[in-house]
């Protein structure tokens, strides 16, 4: 039912399989993300958050793939890009509560190692994404050796028209990195 034409039944074989937790059909709810289901009401939007945490939970390099294009899709919501960065970002130590129903739900079995793949979308996702999304990106990065710049670290933090919240991350790189220039930087903000 998953693959159903009507939208609405997909939806509902969606649900089920996510929030009872059938763990031999997540794979195929995981495998739907690239379907196009509208995002205009809140039952569209809890179908697509499922979606990304089946692909989450099932923790296969496919899984990790599909998040990385949601990450960069124009025409998701920028909050549905960002829950998909923070599900690569929490990926290596996942919570054992259910991002979507917030009961405990650890997960079983072993997780790929998904970090040569986030490596090599990091200038796509870098690219596209602003504000807090930029953020959970530049964080990503940070977790996944991915060396931003220094000259574009150096300009975010003097950018006082970026988010607060980049400037921060900018910041943090550069201090975890002990750039010289950071000190400078600092006095002349």
């Amino acid at each position: 039912f998953v693959d159903d034409a009507d939208l609405e039944i997909a939806a509902e074989a969606i649900r089920a399989i996510h929030d009872l937790n059938i763990e031999s059909a997540m794979p195929v709810v995981a495998a739907s993300m690239g379907r196009e289901f509208p995002t205009e009401s809140l039952s569209d939007w809890l179908v697509l958050t499922r979606l990304i945490n089946a692909n989450f939970r099932v923790g296969d390099v496919a899984s990790a793939e599909r998040l990385l294009v949601a990450s960069v899709d124009a025409d998701l919501p920028p909050k549905l890009r960002a829950d998909a960065l923070r599900a690569l970002e929490e990926w290596p130590e996942p919570n054992v509560a259910d991002a979507v129903l917030g009961n405990v739900r650890p997960l079983t079995g072993i997780r790929a190692e998904i970090a040569e793949i986030v490596r090599a979308q990091l200038p796509a996702i870098l690219a596209e994404s602003s504000g807090p999304l930029q953020a959970i990106a530049m964080r990503l990065a940070r977790d996944n050796d991915y060396p931003i710049p220094t000259d574009v670290l150096l300009g975010q933090v003097q950018n006082p028209e970026l988010d607060e919240e980049i400037r921060e991350e900018a910041l943090t790189d550069l201090r975890n990195r002990e750039e010289p220039a950071l000190a400078e930087v600092i006095r002349n903000t």
